[in-house]
């Protein structure tokens, strides 16, 4: 008998002390278990090649819903209210899909827009942002390296259009243990050149948290001709089209268009800290991460930092 309440305190010890899951743990646990779920809804009701009944869709379909509440509800446990001025206080979960389609694998977090539809911010976790960058391929581990990575912001809001990154824009936290990054972009589903970007990606740490920002740039911003006039004259020359006239470009000024791409966002960069509208964006760029420290260290922040300690 004395053998057994042994190994039953053994037991109750090894579960108390090495199996008791942090929130965030619990949380992706829960997301992983949700994904397996919805895939074999997938395989066996909901794909074209089924035959499932009517009945059988929507009561996949209600469980896909459920499954993304619990989901949010998590979430929204672990990150708190979002805090920001300008901003409503609830926001959405980011996660709209369990299944492997063109809205999967979002950053996890709490996403929202801001009062005058100009700005879009994604909150979440140190930790939930680290265990996001594990697992998503092609952005870098590092969080300033992967603040200022185009792909970072691409994977992480998935608007179906990607992030083009033009130039970094400095900016600096007032906290040592803060990183913050920031970059010119523009958003779309084809080639970028000759336009201008038209959004700055901010992302900063507070805390524990982690505040992902996509604004639209308030400075008007010129095609700028040191970079704009190359381009043309490229295309110009591959064929017999109006390089001023897209809709006129033969298949060999098409080519010379996509070929230039790189080489006219690599002269952006180079030339934008030149620019008189250059210190317009740096400033915009710095008041998103003045925004967030503004707000006072987040006592559930360091909650959760206390209770994923554990």
């Amino acid at each position: 008998m004395k053998v057994f309440w042994l190994a039953f305190g053994l037991f109750l010890f090894a579960t108390t002390a090495f199996g008791a899951e942090s929130p965030t743990q619990a949380y992706l646990n829960e997301r992983d278990k949700s994904v397996a779920i919805a895939t074999n809804l997938d395989d066996t009701v909901l794909g074209s090649r089924n035959s499932a009944t009517k009945e059988a869709v929507t009561a996949a379909r209600a469980t896909l819903d459920d499954m993304l509440k619990k989901l949010e509800g998590m979430l929204r446990d672990l990150i708190g209210p979002l805090d920001l001025a300008g901003f409503p206080e609830q926001g959405a979960s980011n996660i709209t899909s369990l299944e492997h389609d063109i809205d999967f694998g979002k950053l996890d977090g709490i996403q929202a827009t801001s009062l005058d539809g100009k700005t879009n911010v994604i909150v979440s976790t140190t930790p939930l942002l680290r265990a996001w960058l594990k697992d998503t391929s092609g952005v870098p581990a590092d969080l300033k390296a992967a603040f200022e990575s185009e792909d970072f912001y691409t994977y992480a809001f998935n608007t179906n259009f990607h992030f083009y990154k033009y130039a970094d824009v400095p900016v600096i936290t007032s906290a040592r243990d803060d990183i913050a990054g920031a970059i010119l972009l523009l958003q779309s589903m084809d080639n970028v050149a000759p336009y201008p970007p038209s959004q700055i990606a901010v992302s900063v740490t507070r805390g524990d948290r982690v505040f992902v920002f996509a604004e639209d740039i308030k400075q008007p911003i010129d095609t700028m001709p040191v970079c704009k006039t190359p381009l043309e004259k490229e295309i110009q020359a591959a064929g017999k089209g109006d390089a001023s006239q897209p809709a006129t470009w033969d298949s060999a000024q098409l080519r010379a268009w996509e070929a230039a791409q790189v080489p006219f966002m690599q002269c952006f960069a180079q030339h934008v800290a030149s620019q008189d509208y250059y210190p317009a964006l740096v400033k915009q760029a710095q008041a998103l991460v003045d925004r967030v420290e503004s707000q006072a260290a987040d006592g559930h922040a360091k909650t959760i930092r206390n209770k994923d300690a554990d």
